[in-house]
């Protein structure tokens, strides 16, 4: 019954400003408040064992998925605003490689929204300034850059660094000195682990949309 009502949202939307496509990756804008922290479609946060998410949907919540490494779950016939409780499993979604994903579908005008969350974790602490998408800020060890596909983003360390191989992405180039890394977003989710001089790693989360989703009020 849920696959049917999936197909429902992809094939059969009116939405008059723009037809969602489900070969295309929107940007992530959903509006998120975790712990007090706040952001659109983006955020990191402190790790904690457990986390309060109040979520801000563009449209009605008829169907809301709760998305990480290890889980999937739905919920039906929501309201435009919600909190949604997440305690990480211990051993598999606390480990620092397990984001979670929040996406809200609506049946009659089709606007959907998405949110990636991650957590700090103590395997990420080596630190770096962070230039993506024309905001720049400090990250301590964990970070996601969210930014157009192919556009120019910047991570700069105050040690040289080495990269670990990323699982089906390309990966990114590092400066003569070997403290910066200056790449274009890849497409989509790519994550990146990144090793200082000092021993010390640093987890980058790289999100590259290819479209902005337009909504009508």
């Amino acid at each position: 019954m849920k696959f049917l009502f999936l197909l429902l949202f992809i094939s059969c939307v009116s939405q008059p400003t723009q037809n969602l496509d489900p070969a295309i990756y929107y940007k992530r804008d959903l509006s998120t408040e975790v712990n007090g922290f706040k952001s659109n479609g983006a955020l990191v946060v402190p790790r904690s064992d457990s986390y309060k998410i109040k979520a801000r949907f563009p449209g009605e919540g008829d169907l809301v998925t709760i998305k990480t490494c290890h889980r999937e779950e739905e919920r039906e016939d929501l309201g435009r605003r919600e909190t949604i409780y997440f305690t990480p499993n211990k051993d598999m979604e606390d480990n620092g490689m397990c984001f979670l994903e929040i996406a809200v579908y609506e049946v009659k005008k089709g606007r959907h929204a998405w949110s990636i969350i991650d957590f700090e974790n103590e395997k990420f602490t080596l630190p770096a300034l962070v230039k993506c998408n024309g905001s720049t800020w400090n990250s301590r060890g964990t970070t996601i850059c969210q930014s157009k596909e192919g556009l120019i983003q910047r991570i700069e360390f105050s040690e040289p660094v080495e990269m670990s191989p990323a699982v089906e992405c390309s990966p990114l180039p590092l400066s003569e000195d070997k403290t910066i890394i200056e790449y274009e977003s890849p497409n989509r989710e790519c994550t990146y682990i990144i090793k200082g001089q000092s021993g010390n790693l640093h987890k980058l989360l790289t999100i590259g949309y290819e479209k902005l989703l337009i909504r009508e009020l």
